[in-house]
């Protein structure tokens, strides 16, 4: 799905600014940067990998809004 159609369809971010809206992506992206580099922590494994993909999501639909 495109989270755009997501936004377009909810009616709180769709009356949001759109650069807050790029704003907010932007550090959502930058914690999971920061989070699926740590060290995973005891009893789940998987959780690096967990928040690797959901930052490699904010990442491309960030490319896509920023994109000329």
């Amino acid at each position: 799905m495109d989270p755009e159609e997501l936004v377009a369809a909810s009616p709180l971010v769709s009356a949001a600014d759109p650069a807050d809206v790029t704003d907010l992506l932007a550090g959502l992206m930058g914690m999971w940067a920061h989070r699926m580099r740590q060290p995973p922590p005891p009893g789940l494994p998987t959780l690096r990998a967990f928040q690797r993909r959901f930052h490699d999501a904010c990442l491309d639909w960030l490319v896509r809004r920023t994109a000329g």
